[in-house]
């Protein structure tokens, strides 16, 4: 029978493999924020009326005169080709800008015009007077992963036709950030996994001495990783900067049940001289603490989907479905493949378990002095993770030297804003549009030294008003109502273009739009601040919505500090409940509790300690700290409870217990820790936190189960 399933199961496996080089990576903005929040949905039906409010930048670097004829008409050539991309709505550059409103006139006109002119400043003219600017207004981009890959592509490809000795750019924008995180995250993992593998390879060589051991655990890990990767395109899920740690995470979580088997088979193998009794009892000893190890592991991940962001629930429901197929392969496929008949002569790989049993009789002997300084260090790291910073800045995922990071920081020191913050203001109809109320507002905005630039209906106001007298000295609004309507409808072709963009049904719904530099997260909440009390301070008739990335960057930084808390505590709950079912003794429940809680605590109390923020790459290091301390003290305390009756004397079974689980216990630790170095070689910052702190979770949790466990459980069992 269990031939015919190791056959099924690994047919499956091989069928979903088969899907992987289908994956694809989407790490836009639609998988962080839920569309049913309420911002979600303002965010929507905000699109829904104004179009997207994603843009590019391209900031146009002259090493001449910018204001020259053939540079002019080489921008022009540009932007006109620009428009041309599919997706793109349309584009405002310095060129257009002379082609429609200063033909007749001279280059000069033209350049004191830019110059003088407070309209094009921060945003089609930068602060050095040599930088342009040319904006590209995007459609609503497709729901699929790869829009923003695409037309970063066609803009990039338009730009590299216009670069010369004269001539360079720098591209910025929600877009193009995506599209290359995608590139980051996608190339370190494709260099970088494999190298982790190879890397587990070899170090599993060395720890079990097999190679053919080790090929099998390897083989059946990545075959229950493959199908997960294959289970997500079938479910047509993309991976992402969270999910593309997945394999990785899997690793982790799934090697450490099949480093036991094959220890345990290497032992008994040795012991008994006959290879099918060694594997068959090995998996009856094993069997139940496995599974008790992966469930509990499962459902912790789980509690994932309480959060309200997709790509955190699409982590807790396949890593969730990848620790079941570990379990299937560990149960099913490293049995066969260990008991074929052409494998060679295993090794007895026990060496570890002295220093498991050094740490276990150190730790019974001083029980008391281990648990005053575990609890110590468990009531610190409680305090210090309180500490803990939020990142929703994904600029800081990629390193100082990366061309987006360097293209953002020119564009933002000498020409304008990153990311856009949009008001949206609904004015009751019948009501006088309250011109000069919006000007102010906007113009108090712009005072906060995040915010690039303001730029609202009022700005085209303005600017016509000083095209109308021939004078940039009357670049302020009309007094009356009456010089303001005759001036809305009197616009210029390009201008009444951009005045219906940003302004709907007559006027009543209009948009603001507030440029802000890339800047710390929570330098975006003193901006909200402003926005809060023009909300505050509004006329009656008048309604204020605030959306767009900057919002949605905010309502994902708070997501993150929720899901954190909020999953650590269910996951929490969730394990003891299953620690209680599988480990059955109060003892060994109550034990297990603080021992699975601490490794958490202190990955968090390290990241807090280093400086290192919570962001993508460091949501999931908690789970990954509580699933290895679940999955070794459920072995240990399942070892524990067989033996004692044998022993009937809680010091020797203890020491038994280690001189058995601890060897496989250390030996998998260390192959992980030591492949996880690889990542720590990544450009894609997430990769890097991700690989640190999982090695720093490995090195708490194996020590809490080695050193803290024993002295908890005789402490709560030396009576019994």
């Amino acid at each position: 029978m269990n031939r015919i399933l190791g056959y099924f199961f690994l047919m499956v496996f091989l069928v979903l493999t088969s899907f992987v080089p289908f994956s694809v990576i989407d790490n836009s903005l639609e998988v962080w924020i839920d569309h049913t929040t309420q911002e979600g949905k303002r965010w929507q039906e905000f699109v829904k009326e104004f179009g997207s409010s994603e843009f590019i930048v391209i900031g146009v670097k002259s090493s001449v005169d910018p204001f020259q004829k053939n540079i002019l008409e080489q921008i022009l050539s540009l932007e006109d080709r620009l428009e041309k991309v599919q997706q793109v709505q349309s584009v405002v550059g310095p060129g257009r800008i002379y082609r429609e409103l200063f033909q007749d006139k001279s280059i000069v006109d033209f350049q004191k015009e830019m110059l003088d002119s407070p309209f094009y400043q921060n945003l089609i003219v930068g602060k050095d007077q040599k930088t342009l600017g040319i904006f590209l207004y995007l459609k609503k981009l497709p729901a699929i992963p790869t829009a923003r890959k695409e037309i970063t592509q066609a803009v990039e490809k338009e730009i590299a036709l216009s670069k010369n000795s004269q001539l360079d750019f720098a591209v910025v924008g929600p877009p193009i950030l995506n599209a290359h995180l995608d590139r980051a995250s996608q190339s370190s993992s494709q260099k970088l996994v494999p190298a982790c593998i190879l890397i587990v390879f070899f170090w599993m060589i060395l720890m079990v001495r097999s190679w053919w051991s080790s090929l099998v655990v390897l083989f059946t890990m990545a075959l229950s990783i493959g199908a997960t990767i294959g289970l997500m395109v079938v479910f047509r899920t993309p991976l992402n900067m969270l999910t593309i740690a997945m394999p990785g995470l899997l690793l982790v979580l799934s090697i450490t049940n099949a480093v036991h088997i094959v220890h345990r088979f290497q032992e008994l193998s040795h012991i008994l001289q006959d290879r099918g009794k060694a594997i068959s009892l090995a998996m009856q000893e094993l069997s139940m603490p496995c599974i008790g190890a992966s469930i509990t592991t499962c459902v912790g991940f789980l509690s994932l989907m309480v959060s309200s962001m997709p790509a955190v629930k699409q982590l807790g429901i396949f890593t969730a479905a990848g620790l079941l197929f570990g379990l299937v392969a560990n149960l099913y496929l490293v049995p066969w493949f260990l008991n074929v008949r052409w494998n060679s002569a295993p090794g007895h790989a026990s060496f570890l378990s002295i220093p498991a049993m050094k740490f276990a009789i150190y730790s019974y002997k001083h029980y008391m002095l281990v648990n005053a300084v575990a609890i110590a260090l468990f009531i610190l790291a409680l305090w210090v993770s309180s500490f803990y910073q939020i990142e929703a800045n994904t600029l800081k995922f990629l390193p100082e030297e990366h061309p987006v990071v360097q293209d953002s920081q020119f564009i933002s020191e000498n020409l304008t804003g990153l990311y856009s913050l949009d008001l949206e203001i609904h004015i009751e109809k019948e009501k006088e549009i309250p011109w000069h109320w919006l000007e102010k507002i906007s113009r108090d905005l712009e005072k906060n030294p995040a915010v690039a630039r303001v730029y609202g209906p009022t700005d085209l106001l303005k600017k016509m008003n000083s095209i109308a007298s021939d004078n940039p000295k009357d670049y302020q609004l009309p007094e009356s109502k009456e010089a303001i309507d005759l001036m809305i409808v009197s616009m210029e072709k390009m201008i009444l273009q951009e005045w219906h963009r940003i302004c709907k049904d007559n006027e009543n719904r209009i948009r603001i739009s507030v440029l802000v530099k890339a800047m710390s997260s929570h330098i975006y909440k003193s901006i909200f601040d402003d926005i809060n009390n023009i909300i505050a301070s509004r006329p009656s008739f008048i309604e204020i919505n605030t959306t767009g990335i900057i919002t949605l960057l905010i309502q994902s930084e708070k997501d993150l500090i929720y899901t954190q808390m909020e999953s650590f505590g269910i996951s929490a709950v969730i394990i003891c409940i299953m620690l209680a079912f599988f480990l059955k003794k109060k003892a060994m429940i109550l034990s297990s509790i603080p021992d699975n809680i601490l490794p958490p605590l202190a990955s968090f109390a390290i990241m807090v300690a280093l400086g290192i923020k919570v962001n993508t790459g460091t949501v999931i290091v908690a789970s990954i700290a509580i699933g290895l301390a679940v999955d070794n003290t459920i072995h240990i305390c399942r070892r524990l409870n067989s033996i004692l009756p044998e022993k009937n004397n809680l010091e020797e079974a203890m020491i038994e217990t280690l001189k058995i689980a601890g060897s496989p216990m250390i030996a998998s630790s260390l192959i992980v820790s030591i492949g996880f170095t690889a990542l720590l070689l990544a450009d894609f910052r997430p990769l890097i936190y991700f690989g640190g702190l999982t090695i720093v979770a490995i090195f708490v949790a194996l020590v809490c189960d080695l050193v803290w466990l024993p002295a908890l459980l005789r402490l709560l069992m030396q009576k019994k």
